[in-house]
């Protein structure tokens, strides 16, 4: 229930909105405070800071320098975290009115919380307003919506949230961003069915220096909305869409709006009726909901039968793309998250690009390209078969959970494509991936690509709370780019060679080849296989080539080969220079090493045209 407290502060008024009425909370338009003013000291509940400390640093001024409604509005700069506490509401339906001014070159940022408890706050959503003029919400996952703004001009910010529906809605100058299930958070981890706070945040450090203006805030108390009925979906007469009817409830909204497959989908659609035209060939049921510029959503009806669209087949990996880095602090979740993933038997590849940090002893580069198409900034980013995306994570705490959610949403979405892959060895780290693409469904109408991915795993590095680097990214062949595919002909077929620069001291079976298919356009990955390199050493070894076997290891003085005879046996340092050279006669040779100097080498066995490589320790 709504703590009493909290309607202590409240100024009470009825308007009404048709037959509806709204119950206003609260509202502040800074014009009886002077010139200077921290709100927090000044005015007290439910004005807050962050860390509990009116008056200093954290609290905002009050200013003249703009306003919407004479003559003063609150203004926001770097360092100022100021808090508009609702008592944790739990029940209920609320809007939250405010205008907002971001400064030209200036950076602009605010958020609901979920539960505000400093550092262990939970966000409903949050919007950031960037230098140049563009802006993202992170609200049901991150980046979920985006737009463009103009600075040095005050905008209108609405946002809904009902707790009894568990429903959450934000518009700018009355456009609506965005609709999501308030319960799933700013980035769709999230579990509370609650609204605790608004954040009004000075936003600086990689963004840009904060600077902006917040006047005439008000809270409101909504009342109950009845929701359409009666709505039926329907397979259109192409089998490739679905049309939906619905009667309207009792007073006119100003639209509605379609939830698909528990998701909020479409809005703005005036009548009722609606046509989901060319649909992803999936299981889907629908539901509708009715909008009011000054009511939010109303619940929305009974979900519709299922509705089936044929041309996919089972999905068989979920693709976790991370950007990481071993320097990075919160990047640990990740690695447990993704690590938890495969230790609970989940169907996904993992590809981890260690790109946070040119400091970091692994960094690499390779991923930069990946990074940029998702255009991840902060660390750690994931982003699950380039659709869903969450940024951000823990120093000890597994992102596991979220990941979880992602992995259940997307393993049950058909694929659309077949994929086909044989792995054979060519020499010595060399291999050639045959693999061969077959389109289902013509539903995609934008160019896909196909990409080839191999990583490394069992790394042992001390980082964070971590002892070991899994799945890092070393090589996209043939480019990071990938491969158009045109399947004028339904199936195709491309060989890709790549070398492995195999590290020291891991296994063959620590090596994955991961391959997806993925939209130009929308960046969706279609499907997925991999392959793990000791599987197909596996198959080729046989190429009846007798084991080869090196004993002691590590040695000092002798070292025993033990192979097919005739073969021909070379000791290699790590940079590649011959050492020493031997014929076998038998199945056994035994090499004088008195000569080498403590360190790793490589003996390397040749027969006919099959090579195998082995690694001595010599001390």
């Amino acid at each position: 229930m709504m703590k009493n407290l909290f309607f202590t502060i409240a100024v009470i008024l009825i308007v009404a909105t048709t037959s509806f009425s709204q119950t206003l909370m609260f509202e502040e338009n800074f014009d009886s405070y002077s010139n200077g003013d921290k709100i927090a000291e000044t005015a007290g509940a439910p004005w807050g800071t962050w860390s509990n400390a009116p008056g200093g640093s954290e609290d905002a001024t009050v200013s003249d320098a703009q306003s919407v409604s004479p003559s003063n509005s609150l203004n926001i700069v770097t360092g100022n975290d100021v808090i508009v506490d609702f008592e944790y509401l739990t029940e209920g339906r609320y809007r939250i009115d405010f205008d907002f001014y971001v400064e030209a070159g200036k950076v602009g940022y605010f958020n609901a919380l979920q539960n505000f408890n400093g550092g262990d706050s939970e966000w409903g959503m949050q919007v950031f307003f960037n230098t140049d003029l563009s802006g993202s919400v992170d609200a049901g996952g991150a980046g979920t919506a985006e737009f463009t703004y103009a600075a040095d001009t005050w905008m209108h910010i609405r946002m809904f949230v009902d707790l009894d529906n568990d429903l959450g809605t934000l518009l700018i100058d009355g456009e609506e961003l965005v609709t999501w299930v308030w319960s799933t958070g700013a980035q769709g981890d999230g579990t509370l069915t609650t609204l605790d706070a608004v954040n009004l945040f000075g936003w600086d450090g990689t963004k840009g220096t904060a600077g902006y203006f917040v006047d005439d805030f008000q809270f409101y108390s909504l009342p109950s909305l009845t929701a359409p009925t009666n709505l039926v979906a329907v397979l259109d007469g192409t089998s490739t869409g679905v049309d939906l009817t619905w009667d309207a409830p009792t007073e006119t909204p100003d639209y509605y709006g379609i939830i698909r497959n528990g998701k909020p989908y479409a809005s703005g659609i005036t009548s009722p009726l609606y046509s989901d035209e060319n649909v992803y060939p999936d299981t889907y049921t629908y539901s509708v909901g009715a909008f009011y510029e000054e009511l939010g959503y109303s619940p929305v009806s009974e979900a519709s039968t299922p509705v089936t669209i044929e041309g996919g087949i089972q999905r068989n990996l979920v693709v976790f793309e991370i950007g990481t880095g071993t320097n990075c602090p919160y990047c640990p979740s990740a690695s447990m998250g993704s690590d938890d993933l495969l230790l609970n038997g989940q169907d996904v590849a993992i590809i981890k690009y260690q790109t946070y940090s040119t400091s970091d002893p692994y960094y690499n580069g390779i991923g930069l390209v990946r990074v940029g198409r998702y255009n991840i900034t902060g660390y750690p980013s994931t982003v699950v078969d380039g659709e869903l995306r969450m940024a951000g994570g823990s120093a000890t705490v597994s992102s596991y959970p979220a990941f979880l959610n992602f992995y259940n949403e997307r393993i049950t979405r058909p694929a659309l494509y077949d994929i086909d892959m044989t792995v054979t060895s060519t020499g010595d780290r060399s291999y050639t991936a045959s693999i061969t693409v077959d389109e289902l469904s013509d539903y995609l109408e934008n160019p896909v690509r196909l990409y080839t991915s191999l990583s490394e795993s069992n790394v042992q590095y001390n980082w964070g709370n971590q002892t070991e680097i899994n799945h890092r990214c070393i090589g996209m062949y043939p480019t990071e780019d990938g491969s158009a595919l045109d399947f004028s002909g339904k199936a195709v077929t491309i060989d890709i060679p790549f070398t492995v620069d195999f590290n020291d001291e891991l296994l063959i079976s620590d090596y994955e080849l991961v391959v997806f298919v993925q939209e130009d356009a929308t960046d969706e990955i279609i499907q997925a296989i991999k392959i793990n390199l000791g599987d197909v050493a596996n198959s080729v070894a046989a190429v009846n080539l007798q084991k080869v076997t090196i004993s002691p290891n590590p040695a000092s003085n002798l070292v025993t080969v033990n192979a097919a005879a005739n073969s021909s046996i070379q000791i290699i340092d790590i940079s590649g220079k011959v050492l020493i050279t031997e014929t076998m006669n038998n199945n056994s040779k035994t090499i004088n090493i008195e000569t080498l100097s403590s360190g790793v080498y490589f003996i390397q066995v040749t027969t006919g045209n099959n090579i195998n490589v082995e690694k001595l320790i010599v001390k």
